[in-house]
């Protein structure tokens, strides 16, 4: 670590038992001193080293970071995340408190925000970080935050290990935007999915809404052909073609929103990130709907304003 902090670009560096996103697990049961132990007492455990912080921008919300190096005499220092001080101790400071864990208790000494390790789109769990270099993991992570290419530096970086100890072979070596594409490809592929029926329920409803249009027009060509005759202008068949086209499309509008409120619930659990009602995509939709009617209004209602009325009185 300390090698690789002094190569070209590296802005911070430091070590983790289990990287985010990396579906590596440790879980502990968690025991506070003067707190009650019950079974779901449990809290994601990791190990890592006080400059990870930095390197993955987890920020320091409450106390301080803990010391890499044992002092003698004083317990090992802890620290935890903001959901579990909420977690653990809703009341009252958790700085300070101590926590049993491996067979030693411990002082907390911060609190870090929330990282979401297995998934991004359940909530974070309550996490303690201890520190690496007094409890070495058999695996560990090298992060490293860099303000060069990482395709450089990761050929850099390989070269240190091996000088180090030829027989260790990194599992993986990439960056975290490469991690979290792998996390959400199975989203991805489902938006997109949805996205396709979603482009081909409008361009039925386009079609569907013309066919409507042009055969009403139709229908009513002797009637449009006797209002030009007695003097409508033609901007005026064209909004009475148009309106009638929107009015029906607002009130399919109406009764579709009632019913996507009503059943929102039921498509919450794919959602992330967003509310399943979400203010702008309940006005973007409509708006979006309403473009497309008038889009598939506007070419009956053009041909209705230049209807000959000598033609249609002869159609009739």
């Amino acid at each position: 670590m300390e090698q690789v902090r002094h190569l070209p670009g590296v802005a911070s560096a430091g070590l983790v038992s289990a990287l985010p996103l990396s579906h590596r697990e440790s879980i502990s049961t968690v025991e506070i001193k003067g707190h009650a132990v019950t079974k779901d007492q449990t809290a994601d455990d990791r190990v890592a080293t006080a400059s990870y912080f930095e390197a993955m921008g987890i920020r320091l919300l409450e106390g301080r970071f803990f010391s890499d190096e044992a002092v003698p005499g004083r317990p090992a220092e802890l620290v935890v995340s903001q959901s579990f001080a909420k977690f653990f101790s809703p009341h009252e400071p958790i700085i300070g408190q101590q926590l049993h864990s491996n067979d030693q208790w411990h002082t907390i000494v911060g609190v870090v925000a929330d990282v979401h390790h297995s998934s991004l789109e359940g909530s974070p769990r309550p996490t303690i970080y201890g520190p690496f270099l007094q409890t070495p993991d058999n695996h560990g992570y090298l992060t490293i935050r860099t303000t060069s290419a990482p395709d450089q530096l990761i050929a850099s970086i390989g070269k240190i290990v091996r000088s180090i100890d030829p027989t260790i072979a990194p599992e993986h070596a990439g960056t975290m935007r490469q991690f979290m594409s792998e996390s959400t490809s199975a989203r991805r592929f489902q938006t997109v999915v949805l996205s396709i029926f979603a482009a081909v329920a409008v361009f039925l409803a386009l079609v569907g809404l013309y066919g409507l249009m042009a055969y009403a027009v139709k229908q009513r060509t002797a009637e449009i052909g006797i209002r030009i005759a007695l003097g409508a202008s033609s901007a005026r068949v064209l909004a009475m073609v148009v309106s009638r086209g929107l009015a029906l499309v607002a009130i399919g509008l109406v009764f579709g929103l009632a019913g996507a409120l009503a059943l929102t619930r039921l498509g919450t659990s794919w959602l992330f990130g967003v509310s399943p009602a979400d203010p702008l995509t309940l006005i973007a939709v409509p708006v979006l709907i309403l473009a497309v009617a008038l889009l598939a209004c506007l070419i009956p209602a053009w041909k209705a304003a230049r209807i000959d009325p000598v033609t249609a009185l002869r159609f009739d």
